[in-house]
């Protein structure tokens, strides 16, 4: 018996879906979905249409918003890396220009003056080493 009320109701269901698909379709065939869906008729008074329609609505516009939002990160995005590469830029100037004015003081021409106040004969193997450091560090 319960089966057959089961079967009642399915077949019910079925037949209430196909008599109000085709209505409603044959309404909103024709509408862009780009503009607001105006109802007309029985769907006038529906409530269910009106909650989905409000719904579909609402949708839309959290989906612009979220839009907008994703454009201004990425304009975010781009305008910071566009300052990371002119500060970048800016010091690697500063630092070729340092590199520059304080080269007399670098490691290398400190260890070669050094190296040129000892003997002739001792000469190389302080380079050699000095070489050698600075090629492990």
């Amino acid at each position: 018996m319960k089966q057959i009320s089961s079967l009642i109701v399915a077949f019910a269901m079925f037949g209430i879906i196909f008599s109000v698909l085709p209505s409603a379709y044959s309404q909103t065939a024709d509408v862009d979905t780009d503009e607001q869906t105006t109802l007309s008729g029985d769907l006038l008074n529906d409530p269910l249409a009106i909650e989905i329609l409000q719904k579909i609505e609402e949708s839309k516009r959290k989906i612009a918003n979220l839009e907008k939002q994703n454009y201004d990160n990425i304009q975010v995005q781009k305008f910071l890396e566009d300052r990371r590469a002119v500060v970048l830029d800016r010091l690697n100037q500063s630092l070729i220009l340092w590199e520059e004015e304080w080269h007399e003081f670098s490691p290398k021409v400190a260890y070669q003056k050094f190296i040129d106040k000892m003997p002739s004969g001792v000469q190389g193997i302080y380079a050699k080493q000095f070489e050698f450091t600075e090629k492990k560090t």
